[in-house]
């Protein structure tokens, strides 16, 4: 769509709102005029009598003001729902300049700082296989340990057993090998 499509159907709406805004106070008007009318006619104000006259014209009366109170309430009804539209319109087209100005911003932004960011992303990266790789070496270093471990574990078993001192009862076991200064 155009830019031409928007603002003519924003001036038709506001042109149709205004006629019915004019349109909805002409007809309470008529329609206040109407049940005074009839009010008058229903009673005695003294020196102006209007019951017999007005009584006759109730009939019509009567029907034209249910049909103007009909219109004044379907017209606030459009009435409402054009403004609804309206700002909705606008929303819209806030909307859209928010998102025109968040993509100025962002662009400026990664201007200024595209650089900079990428070489910290740079650093980060460097930073990040320099930490792998530590960790692989420190767990390459326990691995290693663990098995050494093992491995004299396997030969203080084998000295063990060399002197017959029972392997289940450790305490004991090492206390016997202790050297006894005492």
């Amino acid at each position: 769509m155009s830019k031409a499509d928007p603002e003519k159907s924003s001036a038709s709406a506001n042109k149709m709102a205004s006629i019915l805004s004019h349109l909805s106070i002409a007809v309470q008007i008529l329609s206040l005029i109407l049940v005074l009318v009839l009010f008058a006619g229903a009673l005695d104000l003294g020196v102006v009598d209007l019951r017999a006259t007005i009584s006759s014209f109730s009939i019509i009366i009567l029907p034209i003001f249910a049909v103007f109170a009909l219109v004044a309430i379907f017209s606030q009804m459009k009435l409402a729902a054009l403004k609804a539209a309206s700002v909705h319109a606008k929303g819209a087209e806030t909307e859209a300049l928010v998102n025109e100005t968040k993509g100025v911003v962002e662009s400026k932004i990664q201007e200024y700082l595209g650089t900079e960011h990428e070489r910290l992303k740079a650093e980060h990266e460097k930073m990040s296989e320099f930490l792998k790789e530590l960790e692989k070496q420190e767990q390459e270093r326990l691995v290693q340990e663990v098995e050494e471990l093992k491995a004299e574990n396997t030969e203080l078993k084998e000295r063990l057993s060399m002197k017959n001192v029972p392997i289940n009862d450790e305490l004991s076991a090492v206390d016997e090998l202790a050297p006894t200064g005492t």
